[in-house]
């Protein structure tokens, strides 16, 4: 595939993508979803196209937010695509949104028209969506639709004229997790969206691979794996949802060769039993993010190479490490076009080895996020002093690659030492049948944070002591919990990230206390009360 240059601020939208693959590779498969649905580029282009169309036809004009409701599958690609060419602006909410949470996404994007799967109309509707938009198309819903509603199949009309974006217009609004707070809806350019997929970046999809997706559409993680084959012109297998049992087979059935996996679900395949099957499949390359502590024992046990990067809704691709350079913890290097510095809390340089905060800036126009909609305050913080903030904290190793650390709200004060919660979530899921860690900071009658625990174990794992005292032999001694207790489940914010705020706001009632228990941890090692040892 060719690549623009740079300075081609008109080309680098997600329709001149689509147009030079349809011109490039007509008749390659662009999209396969698991329904059995599979489009070449020019029938992706001409149903794209269509689909705009008809969205202008109906009263829409460019800029208008459309709000699109939708699981993973063909219809939901299609539909993505011709709000770029319609000039419109895409609202992707989580499938799984209802009540107040839909509620505030839907008062802050103030939609004109929704798309969505007929089995999420009742929450819309319910949200309030449906009497207050001018539009509301139905995805797979039958003929005989409510009064007002309009099939997606209907919806589609002969190609009229259409706009012709350029990388600086706005293409859609993404909403953050929520994990400090309520969710800010994220304002991405096109070229902002062009950058996060750019094929140049280490290990990125060949026109000849078969991508994987297997992340939600209406996060930019599924996004950029979608991107990224367009990008190439690969083909994006698209499926509904990541499963960590049928992982490897429906992989291998749909003949896929490369993917992109979130920590937590390498961590979930580790975690299933060995199998005879495991390293015969047809996935060669993996990108994860981030990179598990088992990332050797990983590529060995799957016949898989690993690569990683480092990004975020706001600031797109930033960091990348190359298959064979991955390291735990380790992001990467800048990459092309991406200026960095760790800095501390007055926004001056850390020196070499210290533990800063990551700012950036871009040097092509238009790739950072325009700011937070209708969030001044939140923009101007996020934006300071003519960098971007990422909220995240890094250490630069030896060879220059930059390694996480954590991130600023969530990392720690204890004893005069600050701790990483990602260091301690890592030790803890380091013990045989520990599926899931997190760790909050909680006030303490002694100052600074006390540390607290939450984990989901499987059947027959650990208790709590037998947790703490893992922790104990394995991390300093002012980083062992104080408080440790076992969840059934880790509460989620909308995009399935862990929801530390909900943690945070607990309270420790409920949970194993060390000190309680009669032990303790210093310098010297752990100490027993007389009634415990």
């Amino acid at each position: 595939m060719t690549r623009p240059a740079p300075d081609e601020l008109p080309l680098r939208t997600l329709s001149a993508t689509l147009e030079r693959a349809a011109v490039e590779r007509p008749d390659h498969p662009a999209v396969v979803d698991e329904d059995g649905h599979s489009l070449t580029y020019a029938e992706l282009l001409d149903g794209a196209r269509r689909v705009a169309s008809g969205l202008l036809a109906r009263g829409l004009q460019p800029g208008d937010r459309v709000v699109l409701m939708m699981d993973n599958h063909a219809a939901h690609v299609v539909t993505w695509a011709a709000t770029s060419f319609a000039g419109l602006v895409a609202v992707p909410v989580n499938s799984a949104f209802q009540g107040g949470m839909l509620s505030q996404v839907l008062d802050d994007a103030a939609p004109r028209a929704v798309v969505c799967d007929a089995a999420h109309l009742g929450a819309l509707r319910d949200a309030g969506a449906v009497d207050r938009a001018h539009l509301v198309v139905v995805h797979d819903q039958p003929a005989n639709l409510a009064h007002g509603l309009v099939s997606l199949a209907d919806l589609a009309v002969d190609t009229a004229a259409l706009p012709s974006p350029r990388g600086r217009d706005l293409l859609q609004i993404l909403f953050t997790s929520g994990t400090t707070g309520r969710s800010k809806g994220v304002m991405m350019t096109q070229a902002h969206l062009f950058a996060f997929s750019d094929p140049a970046t280490v290990g990125a999809p060949t026109s000849d691979d078969r991508m994987l997706v297997c992340l939600p559409l209406f996060h930019v993680a599924g996004q950029w794996s979608l991107y990224s084959a367009w990008r190439a012109g690969a083909t994006a297998v698209v499926r509904r949802r990541f499963s960590a049992s049928a992982f490897w087979r429906q992989a291998d059935e749909l003949g896929c060769t490369t993917t992109l996996l979130l920590g937590a679900m390498a961590d979930f395949l580790m975690k299933q039993k060995p199998a005879d099957t495991d390293g015969r499949t047809s996935l060669t390359r993996i990108w994860m993010v981030p990179v598990i502590p088992e990332v050797r024992a990983f590529e060995r046990r799957f016949g898989v190479q690993v690569a990683t990067y480092y990004g975020s809704t706001e600031a797109g691709n930033v960091l990348n490490a190359g298959f064979g350079a991955t390291v735990p913890s380790g992001c990467g290097w800048p990459r092309d076009g991406v200026e960095v510095r760790l800095v501390d809390d007055q926004d001056e340089p850390v020196a070499p080895g210290e533990v800063g905060e990551l700012v950036l800036r871009t040097r092509e126009p238009w790739e950072l996020m325009l700011g937070y909609l209708d969030r001044p305050d939140a923009t101007e913080e996020a934006l300071r002093n003519g960098w971007f903030h990422s909220g995240d904290l890094f250490r630069e190793l030896d060879d220059g690659q930059l390694a996480f650390v954590d991130r600023v709200k969530d990392s720690l004060r204890r004893r005069g030492e600050n701790v990483s919660s990602y260091e301690v979530e890592r030790e803890a899921m380091a013990l045989d049948g520990v599926l899931e860690a997190a760790v909050v900071g909680v006030p303490s009658e002694h100052t600074e944070d006390e540390i607290y625990l939450t984990a989901v174990v499987a059947a027959g794992g650990p208790d709590e002591a037998t947790l703490w005292e893992h922790l104990a032999g394995r991390l300093p001694y002012f980083m062992v919990p104080r408080y440790v207790e076992l969840l059934d489940s880790l509460p989620r914010t909308a995009t399935q990230k862990i929801g530390k705020a909900e943690l945070r706001g607990r309270g420790v009632a409920g949970a194993w206390d060390c000190e309680a228990a009669g032990l303790s941890v210093g310098r010297e090692g752990v100490r027993r009360s007389p009634a415990t040892a």
